[in-house]
Order: structure tokens, then C-alpha cells, then sequence
């Protein structure tokens, strides 16, 4: 079997084997049959995270955040919070979803013990991977970010103390 992404896909001569010949073994299926429940109950757990994040973004959007707590705050300041936590809320299903799929493969593997559901489980796993890497990544160039403006702030905030 290729490693390379762009060649083109290669179908099995045997069903239910490898290209290399080896057959998916029954080790293999109870490992990851084994796996299942636990990648369902992430994938839960996301999808109670996420509603939880809606319910917080509706009830900061309803109830606000008092304009006279800081007047430097309009009032829209709870649609704001509201809103970032729409927006993560929307980011939290994604990997839920690819979980849910991934355990749903899993099973089907379980099921039929073919080649073609073991790599669509695989799929399903990469791709919650990815993501998570990807959000690594995002997240950490926001940290870098955030830093450089608190330095480049608190600079200019010094030098207007001394009267540069």
C-alpha cells in the first residue's frame, strides 16, 4: 500500500484483507470494539458541553451584563459574551460529531469485519485528529498573539507614564 496521498486508490483482491495479505485479525476488532463505548461518551460529553455553551450564551444574551457594573460597557456587552459562546458552542459539535461517526464505524467494523469499515473508522479518527490539531495550532498562535499586545501595551502605557 502507498503512503502517498495522491496516488490512486488500490482495491483489495481479497475481501476482508489487507494489501499486504494479512487478514484484519479478531485482536483487532476487540480492540477497537473495545474502544467504542469510550468514544461515545466523549462525543456525549461534546454534545452536553455544546448545549450547555447555548444555554450560557442565551441566558448571558437575555439577562446582560448591566451597563452601570462598568460604564467604560454598553449594554451590548452581553450579546457579545452571548455571542463568543454561540461561537464556541458551533466549534464544540464538529469533533463531537467526528467522534459519533468514528464509534458508529466502529461498530460497523464490529459488524461486517471488513477492510472498508476499519478505514472508514480510521477516516473518522483522522479527521477528529486533524481538527484537533489544527484548533492546537489556532490556539496557539492566539496565545502568541495575546502576548506580543500585552507587551506592545503595557510599552506604550510606560513610556505615556513617563512622558515620552
Amino acid at each position: 500500500m502507498s503512503l502517498d496521498p495522491y496516488s490512486s486508490p488500490v482495491a483489495n483482491s481479497v475481501p476482508g484483507s489487507l494489501s499486504s495479505g494479512n487478514a484484519i485479525t479478531q485482536g483487532i476488532i476487540e480492540q477497537l470494539a473495545r474502544t467504542k463505548p469510550w468514544v461515545r461518551f466523549i462525543s456525549v460529553m461534546v454534545f452536553i458541553g455544546a448545549g450547555l455553551m447555548v444555554l450560557l450564551a442565551l441566558v448571558t444574551m437575555l439577562i446582560g451584563i448591566p451597563a452601570n457594573s462598568n460604564p467604560m460597557f454598553g449594554k451590548g456587552l452581553g450579546f457579545g459574551f452571548g455571542g463568543i459562546y454561540l461561537l464556541f458552542a458551533g466549534v464544540y459539535i464538529y469533533p463531537g460529531i467526528k467522534l459519533w461517526k468514528y464509534a458508529s464505524r466502529i461498530g460497523d467494523l464490529v459488524r461486517s469485519g471488513s477492510v472498508m469499515d476499519l478505514e472508514g473508522a480510521l477516516n473518522e479518527q483522522r479527521s477528529f485528529w486533524k481538527f484537533l490539531g489544527i484548533a492546537m495550532l489556532v490556539i496557539l498562535s492566539l496565545y502568541v498573539l495575546i502576548i506580543v499586545a500585552a507587551i506592545v501595551i503595557t510599552s506604550f502605557g510606560v513610556m505615556a507614564a513617563k512622558g515620552m
